[in-house]
């Protein structure tokens, strides 16, 4: 009886609700012209599932596939495309947002301008590198230009802290190749062999187009050593051992001669505590490199100047 007047009463309260509420407008969690109902479950689930979408949503002759996700991306190309075109076209204060965005587009699209500025743009990072007197102030200057994308031994980020999802922490960990894994320097099968002489004739090629003179013989040597140093992946797959909160202190008591702490003092991080990824690595990488002079450590810093930055140079 006591239910029978709670629903009553539910009921009644519901029916004094203003007449002119309107409710939202809901969609379906799951559209039901989604399916094709003429074929059984049972027969082709993918069909069933997805042939209703599938068949008001072809995929397009430039695509060789095609999802909603697909259709999510097309749209916010579009709306970014957009959005160029506004800041390009208008004119705003500047240092504002609009104006660095609209700045950047143009000098990205005018592909005269850049091939007139050739790589005059990397005179000033190269000459950096050039000027330095100690691996100190080399590591200090690979941390001014991790901003621009250069790669270096030392990798630090932001992210979620594997142990506590609700706060972020200050990552460390391997880093500073040329080559997309330690495993395409040490692996010495015929193809292995074959992409690391492209690669080293890939640096002196670069060298060429720049005006710069590197040595790829010693610049490969260099990033064949940190590549000894390194984890594996299977190694790096194990949570836990990347998982090692550490002092920057303690961090640079792992490689006493490369002045990791330098670089964190540079990016204002060096009071932090931080997850080492893979310790073992910066341990090795002081006996690996320890015997490479100054000279080879800053050829290397100036091929990932050129590197990192070929990719938004001239012709």
């Amino acid at each position: 009886m006591r239910k029978h007047l709670v629903l009553l009463s539910l009921g009644a309260l519901a029916s004094c609700a203003a007449p002119e509420t309107e409710m939202a407008d809901a969609r379906p969690a799951f559209p039901l012209e989604h399916l094709d109902t003429s074929v059984h479950a049972c027969d082709d689930f993918f069909q069933y599932t997805a042939g209703g979408w599938r068949e008001a949503n072809p995929i397009p002759e430039t695509e060789v596939r095609w999802g909603e996700f697909n259709k999510l991306r097309e749209a916010n190309k579009q709306r970014l495309k957009e959005l160029f075109a506004e800041v390009v076209a208008g004119t705003f204060e500047k240092g504002s947002d609009e104006q660095l965005i609209g700045d950047l587009v143009v000098s990205g699209m005018d592909s005269v301008a850049r091939n007139e500025r050739g790589t005059s743009e990397l005179v000033p990072f190269l000459e950096a590198a050039d000027a330095v007197t100690s691996l100190e102030e080399l590591f200090v200057l690979m941390a001014q230009h991790k901003f621009y994308g250069v790669s270096a031994p030392v990798n630090a980020y932001v992210r979620t802290d594997a142990k506590n999802s609700k706060v972020n922490a200050l990552y460390v960990g391997q880093g500073g190749l040329g080559l997309p894994d330690r495993d395409y320097y040490l692996r010495d099968d015929e193809e292995s062999v074959k992409l690391q002489e492209a690669y080293r004739a890939h640096i002196e090629t670069m060298a060429e187009l720049t005006g710069s003179e590197l040595d790829a013989a010693a610049i490969y040597a260099l990033e064949y050593a940190l590549a000894e140093a390194m984890k594996s992946r299977v190694e790096m797959r194990d949570a836990d051992k990347r998982y090692n909160p550490m002092t920057v202190s303690e961090w640079q008591a792992l490689a006493p001669s490369m002045p990791v702490a330098a670089y964190m003092a540079e990016l204002g991080l060096d009071d932090r505590t931080v997850v080492n990824s893979a310790p073992e690595f910066f341990s090795r990488m002081e006996a690996k490199v320890a015997n490479f002079s100054l000279d080879t450590w800053k050829q290397y810093h100036k091929w990932h100047i050129i590197n990192g930055a070929s990719g938004a140079l001239n012709d």
